[in-house]
């Protein structure tokens, strides 16, 4: 494609809010090879877009719907390759890290707010580290004056740090502030018990070590663009 047909392209994209990065090149992409092989070489991209590309989902509207079924699949498509590169790799010899770290925990810290420290730490830091990521992918759209400005990968290995805070911090409190009317900090109450150190520890310094994987293999450090 020639410069016009390139600027034509990611004005439609930019004009249907396209934004991450991901779909943006997925449809620049697909758009720009159905073009080259369109039958009618004399059709202008423009008109290539309007009866063909979007006709084949069924017009604008219907495209438009398509969209989140289509950013579901690349979401769907991530957790598989996540699973397969790394979740495997991860438990058939990593997973010594977490373990002998929450060994060592269990053994030589016993105070209280050392234990809760350390659960803190495994959740923040890789949700802190992939947010100060996103910021920098969003700083180097900006600056490079790129059309999109966020990254789906991106936004699930963060979504992916906050899983576990979720599940036995924000959701028991939650609970409880529905039915018993009071807060709860159920990570305080389980540091008091000694037989709950080790499991706990273990579960969290596993799963922030797999959010450093993440960020390390899967993050999308920098943006690119067709």
């Amino acid at each position: 494609m020639n410069t016009s047909d390139q600027e034509t392209l990611r004005y439609n994209l930019v004009r249907w809010g396209i934004k991450d990065m991901e779909l943006y090149n997925e449809l620049y992409d697909h758009i720009a090879t159905s073009y080259e092989n369109r039958e009618d070489k004399n059709q202008p991209l423009q008109a290539h877009i309007d009866d063909v590309f979007l006709a084949s989902f069924g017009g604008y509207a219907e495209f438009k719907k398509d969209i989140a079924n289509i950013r579901h699949q690349y979401i769907g498509a991530f957790y598989k390759s996540v699973w397969k590169k790394t979740g495997r790799q991860f438990y058939s010899g990593w997973v010594l890290v977490p373990l002998i770290g929450a060994l060592v925990s269990s053994i030589f810290i016993s105070t209280q707010n050392s234990i809760l420290n350390i659960w803190e730490a495994a959740f923040f830091i890789p949700l802190a580290f992939a947010q100060l990521m996103i910021w920098i992918f969003r700083y180097r759209c900006r600056t490079q004056n790129l059309p999109f400005s966020r990254s789906i990968v991106n936004r699930e290995v963060r979504g992916f740090s906050v899983i576990l805070y979720g599940l036995l911090i924000g959701l028991p409190d939650i609970v409880s502030r529905i039915f018993l009317r009071e807060e709860l900090n159920i990570l305080s109450n389980l540091s008091q018990e000694p037989a709950f150190i080790f499991p706990i520890t273990f579960l969290m310094l596993t799963h922030a070590f797999i959010c450093i994987i993440l960020l390390v293999r899967k993050f999308n450090w920098k943006p690119v663009t067709i």
